[in-house]
């Protein structure tokens, strides 16, 4: 499938207003506009209330509270991707709510961490039933343009906003004849040198931490491997 790279551009000269500029060059070089998109972000902080008895938070016996990232993209509709630490002794939750917990457990796994998908009802899965499991600390939005360029890419730029106000931009480049991150990585590269964004960290391949593709560039690249890339940008810059 094509192959996405995030672009996380928010050094001190970068406003507001740097998105102009990107989209007045981009659309001057490659003027097939695809349309507006959008996505919004959400972090949410594992209840402590949970543990108050078992004094997991204490000092000496932390491993510190847990954290639930939630992604929703609107080129990716139908999907909410989650990213959740690996539970453990969850002996609190009812049957409905270790049900509900057990489906954020399913797909991608290394050490404490799971990336998975799920259809649009897990974010009202999370916000009601597993409310009183999962407190939201932050939420993030982003709105752009989006650009076609002829059967190889696609660029889509934004500025990411929190409560309105601007906190970064970011750039998802999509190599449409991509199958693997190591074939990709330097059309990609390239790309981002032709459409001359701004400096910014890009989240693809090796730069993953949350789970280890380093030495594992050949797989195929999977609609989970853009749900990493942004939740690395959002933990990035959230936590």
């Amino acid at each position: 499938m094509p192959c996405t790279g995030i672009l996380l551009i928010h050094d001190s000269s970068i406003t507001a207003t740097t998105i102009s500029s990107v989209n007045d060059r981009i659309s001057r070089v490659f003027p097939k506009s695809i349309g507006p998109w959008s996505l919004e972000y959400k972090l949410y902080r594992e209840n402590p209330a949970l543990d108050s008895n078992s004094g997991k938070y204490k000092i000496g016996q932390s491993t510190g509270p847990r954290f639930l990232s939630q992604l929703t993209l609107s080129h990716h509709a139908d999907q909410v991707f989650c990213l959740i630490d690996d539970t453990h002794g969850r002996s609190k939750l009812n049957n409905g709510q270790a049900q509900q917990q057990a489906q954020l457990q399913q797909n991608e796994t290394t050490g404490r961490k799971v990336i998975a998908t799920f259809d649009k009802g897990m974010d009202l899965i999370i916000s009601s039933k597993l409310q009183s499991l999962w407190i939201l600390r932050k939420s993030m939005r982003a709105e752009g343009m989006a650009n076609s360029v002829g059967t190889d890419f696609e660029i889509r730029v934004a500025n990411v906003t929190q409560s309105g106000s601007f906190k970064f931009l970011i750039a998802e480049i999509t190599y449409l004849k991509g199958n693997s991150i190591s074939e990709s990585k330097h059309p990609i590269q390239e790309f981002i040198t032709k459409c001359q964004l701004p400096p910014g960290k890009l989240f693809f391949g090796a730069t993953l931490d949350i789970l280890d593709r380093k030495n594992d560039e050949s797989m195929a690249f999977t609609e989970l491997d853009t749900g990493i890339q942004y939740m690395e940008v959002f933990r990035a810059r959230s936590i």
